[in-house]
């Protein structure tokens, strides 16, 4: 079997280009290169969105378009593979693995597999423990990356699917957290935005959303922190007193 080159791409949120960065952070652990094009890949990722019907026509154009490219797996992520799931197969053909918001982990190995074999995956299960991290730097890091603390959100507010497609409030470890910010300040960055889709809802035992920034700041050298996506029903005198003293 080739090596694998990938080539990815990602629709919609903050969060979405995370977490392609998890992906490709778990696919070079495993010896897989990146590459700067679809036609050099012989494996095209595209991340996906569900927060809006114009979102996911682009995400279905686009998959359509890379499908051209036959000698190659093509994966589905994000939101709208979570929400259509198997349908995808049907409405692109040229699919041949989906992966859902909780199943990042086990890609790697489903790609391997539909390279050497042609069968197609689709790894949907609900996970509602699940969290990422990064395993790796990004090569080319820039000055400013995402680091993601929090997913899902239990606010149901009408008019978003959030809560139906990437399940409840889970909030990573702080010692992970801290891990990754000191790994990509290594790595040259200086600025870093937490995210999460109820970000400031964050909590790791006793500690919140303050008391993680406020270890932030005091065990890295990162000068500047901002966050997104936060409701204002979190909000607390604390947190304007943070971003008042520091």
């Amino acid at each position: 079997m080739k090596p694998l080159a990938f080539y990815t791409e990602s629709f919609g949120c903050q969060m979405n280009v995370y977490e392609t960065d998890v992906i490709s952070s778990l696919l070079v652990e495993r010896g897989a290169r990146p590459v700067d094009a679809p036609a050099e890949a012989n494996c095209i990722i595209v991340n996906t969105c569900s927060v809006r019907d114009h979102a996911e026509r682009r995400a279905m154009g686009r998959l359509l378009d890379l499908s051209r490219h036959r000698d190659a797996v093509l994966v589905v992520c994000g939101c709208m593979a979570q929400r259509l799931g198997t349908e995808l197969f049907s409405t692109v053909p040229a699919v041949r693995v989906i992966a859902g918001t909780d199943a990042y982990a086990s890609l790697p190995q489903a790609i391997e597999e539909a390279l050497a074999t042609g069968d197609r995956f689709a790894l949907l299960d609900r996970n509602d423990e699940a969290v990422y991290e990064l395993h790796r730097a990004p090569d080319q890091t820039g000055v400013s990356r995402y680091v993601a603390i929090t997913r899902g959100c239990e606010n149901f507010c009408s008019y978003c699917i959030v809560p139906y497609v990437r399940g409840p409030v889970r909030s990573r470890g702080e010692a992970s957290i801290i891990r990754e910010i000191s790994s990509l300040e290594r790595a040259g960055v200086r600025e870093i935005t937490l995210l999460g889709q109820n970000v400031i809802d964050y909590r790791d035992g006793n500690i919140d959303f303050v008391g993680l920034v406020r270890r932030a700041l005091s065990e890295t050298g990162i000068g500047r922190f901002r966050f997104l996506t936060s409701h204002p029903r979190d909000l607390s005198p604390e947190i304007f007193a943070l971003m008042a003293d520091d």
